[in-house]
């Protein structure tokens, strides 16, 4: 059984707990009542037996680590970090610049741990009711390798859900593509 340890980061009041109630299929929790901001860090570990590898289903348990976005806590984000598959960049793209925060994240969470593009994902999270479409953002050119995608788990959650399981066996592939080489380098 695979473990995959996964962050959400980013500002305050963009859904991170949101969104790891949804993926965790907790949902009513998070859905009714009022903002609660979270105190340092939120473990959830959710189990699943649908990601697949070469024809292959695998059961993996993935931690979600739902990170506080408030400086206040900034001292849990390194013990946060340590040894992250992969990082889910949140922010509310209807909050004006609040893209251009996304550079202090990615340099936290990514950079520094050497965490490449391919396992991170920006989520521009609409945590009210889509008033339209939701404005154009451009991400800071540092991060031009991440993928973005525009998530609003009330009016669009099978894309949400989708979008995440997708990450999810990306990252796993990567991990066992990594272990299969370790293995081999083992034998040789």
């Amino acid at each position: 059984m695979a473990l995959l340890k996964v962050l959400l980061v980013g500002p305050p009041k963009v859904g991170k707990s949101v969104l790891a109630n949804f993926f965790a299929d907790t949902m009513s929790e998070a859905v009714r009542g009022s903002y609660r901001p979270t105190k340092g860090c939120r473990i959830m570990e959710v189990q699943r037996d649908s990601l697949h590898r070469e024809s292959t289903s695998y059961n993996t348990v993935f931690e979600l680590w739902d990170v506080s976005g408030s400086d206040e806590f900034d001292h849990c984000w390194t013990a946060a970090s340590r040894e992250a598959t992969g990082v889910v960049f949140v922010f509310n793209p209807d909050e004006e610049g609040q893209e251009k925060s996304l550079l202090k994240w990615y340099q936290l969470f990514a950079t520094r741990y050497g965490l490449a593009d391919e396992r991170c994902m920006v989520f521009a999270n609409q945590i009210k009711h889509m008033r339209g479409r939701p404005r154009d953002v451009q991400l800071p050119d540092q991060m031009g390798g991440v993928q973005m995608v525009y998530t609003n788990t009330q009016e669009n959650p099978e894309v949400v859900r989708d979008t995440f399981q997708k990450f999810m066996t990306q990252l796993f592939d990567m991990d066992a593509k990594r272990q299969d080489k370790e293995e081999r380098s083992i034998l040789m």
